[in-house]
């Protein structure tokens, strides 16, 4: 019976794509609206790709309707950067992954900023998106907490079970990570492979903060409390 649900961010967390999901965005304005690096001055990191296509259509004046056609294209486009990227995983995700995979107990769930397509592009040109079947994206909703609980709730009725709290283990890189899981009264595993200091991240008081995932022993003590 499934018994711990660990939901996972992707960028900064699992894989460092080299800045793929920008270039690609930045390419796919430039081929259909024309503009160039359309998404200058725009915050990514942690935030929802309907947030920042959102702001991005707004800024350049652009109808919303036409965000449709823009999954369309962006879906080719970054699976072309991707396959010309250094695609890298963070130390230990490995060895976590396999841990978590092979206990019944466990199931690993993504939870991301990124639309759908991007998710499971991301994930297969790392090579690790067999160890996932369901997630949560970035382009239905405007809200990192709202996103975290619609995978909980997901999981529960797909599973039949109800989670304690601290058995929801939210994993990520930056405080929008930290602050959608404690909103849900989960634990929360800040990791420093991102792009905020051990600082930046302690202010939002995880449970846990890690440098990466490389001290196996000490991610499955965490995991097993």
């Amino acid at each position: 019976m499934i018994k711990k649900l660990l939901i996972w961010d992707i960028d900064g967390t699992l894989v460092d794509c080299g800045a793929a999901g920008r270039r690609a965005m930045d390419q796919t304005f430039k081929v259909l609206f024309g503009i160039d690096h359309a998404f200058d001055g725009i915050a990514m990191s942690g935030r929802l790709d309907r947030v920042i296509l959102r702001e991005a259509f707004q800024k350049h004046g652009l109808p919303e309707r036409k965000l449709s056609n823009f999954y369309e294209h962006y879906e080719q486009i970054l699976d072309d950067i991707l396959g010309q990227t250094e695609v890298k995983l963070y130390k230990g995700i490995v060895e976590v992954l396999n841990y978590s995979s092979a206990h019944e107990d466990m199931i690993n769930v993504i939870s991301t900023g990124n639309c759908e397509v991007g998710a499971w592009l991301k994930l297969k040109h790392a090579g690790i998106d067999h160890y996932f079947e369901h997630g949560g994206f970035g382009c239905g909703f405007t809200e990192r907490e709202a996103l975290v609980g619609y995978i909980i709730t997901a999981m529960e009725q797909h599973y039949n079970v109800v989670f304690e709290k601290k058995d929801v283990v939210v994993i990520g890189d930056t405080p929008h990570d930290i602050v959608s899981g404690k909103h849900h009264l989960a634990t929360t595993i800040a990791v420093l492979t991102g792009g905020y200091s051990r600082a930046d991240l302690q202010k939002y008081e995880p449970t846990y903060i890690v440098e990466d995932f490389s001290c196996i022993n000490d991610i499955i003590d965490m995991l097993e409390v």
